[in-house]
């Protein structure tokens, strides 16, 4: 959706970088609502991609501009408020904007994804060999690994092993938590991959050099890694990876909203089983952001998440939720 909308700013010669003229398209959609060629639903799904990005754009640079063209959006929906999920992401949006940019920052900073870039950009080099996939090879594992804390080892053949050792893994992808970095990295323009080789992408430019990353770039990394642990979830491409998806969403929009995960269903009949197996696997599969410190546990074994982390975890639903809907309308397709 987003995509031809920004075809359609660029046919009414709009700049969707600028807060004003993403208004001056909403307007602009809102005039087409009687056009016999509109077809039925479209404004509404056109607004609540422009509100997503609005959040988005917000989340990423804050400024009273984009919160105004959010709010002027919000009021054009019909049934917005007929979106739980959006409801939570906006409670969350307000939760982390009372919290100073300066605890923000030394929040972000202080989460491995983010304190683990420059080393990373120094081992990547001028450049490093990947597997054909795009992903980490099998010896470089490790070395990568534990830039996140992971004591793990690639291996072409699992064997016996003591407590205490790295663990064997035959690929990344048997790494949640490594996987989506890997991945989160280059949509964040801190990598660039190519067909055999992956090196410092546009935006490492201060990193490569010993800087730290800038405000924007820690949150579009935080929010993007978030967006990718929930993709993981839909990588068999099943109904129930789509569920799971769901369900993951919901919890981290209901505890960056300051509420408990979702609660067991009540009953004892067979949906009421596998609704609680899906919220469990649910559950489970938030472990990554566990890992490297954006979700903790409570000592009551509660999942927590610090306040100043509560706009950056609703935008990375928000980033999710249209990664989803794009990875089955294709299918659909």
């Amino acid at each position: 959706m987003l995509e031809a909308l920004f075809e359609l700013a660029a046919q009414w010669q709009l700049d969707v970088s600028r807060s004003e003229d993403i208004l001056a398209l909403a307007d602009g959609l809102l005039e087409l609502e009687d056009d016999d060629d509109t077809e039925e639903g479209f404004i509404d799904d056109a607004l609540a991609a422009l509100s997503d990005f609005a959040f988005f754009r917000m989340t990423i640079t804050p400024s009273r501009a984009w919160e105004f063209v959010l709010d002027q959006i919000e009021e054009m929906r019909d049934g917005a408020e007929d979106d739980p999920l959006r409801v939570l992401l906006d409670e969350a949006r307000e939760a982390g904007a009372a919290v100073s940019d300066s605890e923000r920052a030394a929040v972000l900073e202080s989460l491995a994804i983010v304190d683990a870039v420059p080393q990373l950009l120094d081992w990547v080099g001028d450049g490093r060999d990947i597997t054909q996939t795009g992903g980490i090879r099998r010896a470089d594992i490790a070395e990568v690994a534990a830039l996140l804390g992971i004591s793990a080892i690639g291996v072409a053949k699992r064997t016996a092993s003591k407590p205490g050792e790295p663990l064997q893994v035959r690929s990344a992808t048997e790494l949640p938590a490594l996987s989506a970095w890997w991945e989160a990295l280059p949509i964040a323009d801190l990598l660039e991959r190519t067909a055999t080789k992956v090196r410092p992408g546009h935006a490492a430019e201060g990193s490569v050099s010993g800087g730290a990353l800038s405000g924007a770039e820690q949150v579009m990394l935080v929010g993007t890694f978030i967006s990718e642990v929930v993709l993981q979830a839909t990588d068999d491409d099943s109904l129930a990876g789509q569920m799971i998806a769901a369900v993951m969403m919901s919890n981290l929009a209901r505890i960056a909203a300051g509420r408990p995960p979702l609660p067991e269903p009540d009953g004892a009949d067979e949906t009421a089983r596998i609704i609680s197996l899906m919220r469990t696997e649910a559950l489970g599969a938030l472990d990554p952001l566990v890992q490297v410190g954006i979700l903790s546990t409570t000592p009551e074994g509660e999942l927590w998440l610090d306040p100043a982390l509560s706009g950056v975890v609703a935008m990375g639903v928000l980033l999710a939720r249209t990664l989803v809907d794009r990875r089955f309308d294709d299918l659909a397709e």
